[in-house]
């Protein structure tokens, strides 16, 4: 897989995915820089993609994901 895509799914999957592997934490773990090696960060999304196995929870995951970015860019819309 080409490193600069790893990255990117790391950076997102860091930013907003610690929200499902986190232990039920309220707000995400931001993690800057190297925070992962490649190897680690294979693992992660290796387990985060086993997180889901449909359609339905993929969706699911991305709205978490999308909400969890504008949440932390201050973009979240009000209900």
């Amino acid at each position: 897989m080409n490193k600069a895509l790893i990255r990117v799914l790391i950076g997102t999957i860091l930013f907003t995915g610690t929200l499902l592997l986190g232990g039920g934490q309220d707000e995400p773990e931001l993690c800057q820089g190297n925070y992962l090696s490649e190897a680690a960060a294979q693992h992660q999304l290796a387990e985060i993609a086993r997180s889901y196995s449909t359609l339905e929870e993929w969706k699911a995951r991305a709205r978490k994901i999308r909400t969890g970015i504008l949440r932390g860019a201050g973009l979240e819309r009000s209900a």
